[in-house]
């Protein structure tokens, strides 16, 4: 019973932490009206490695980190760059242990 509790009380603190990295990134888009943040969750036991990046309009406020932690998330953010411009594009980590092409894109 002990156990589950603290899996509980983990995942509630993760949960915080995720809410207030957020906030604080979507505070820091307040003077673009075009923007975006992301949160990528990594639920597997297997560390998520950067891989690629790349806009076709915009470009990061927050940039994506180099690797995201098992059971731990990541949050950044991508806002315009030009007038009457939205920001697109896309991140891409893959698996610490997966070499080659097999990727997971994001985005």
């Amino acid at each position: 019973m002990a156990g589950i509790l603290e899996t509980i009380k983990a995942t509630a603190e993760t949960i915080k932490v995720s809410a207030e990295a957020i906030k604080a990134v979507a505070d820091a888009l307040d003077e673009f009206a075009r923007s975006v943040v992301i949160e990528v969750n990594n639920t597997s036991t297997r560390m998520l490695v950067f891989n690629a990046e790349h806009h076709d309009h915009g470009g990061f406020k927050e940039p994506p980190p180099g690797a995201i932690l098992p059971f731990s998330s990541a949050v950044f953010s991508s806002h315009s760059s030009g007038l009457a411009v939205g920001t697109e594009g896309k991140v891409e980590y893959r698996p610490s242990t997966i070499k080659g092409p097999s990727s997971i894109w994001i985005g």
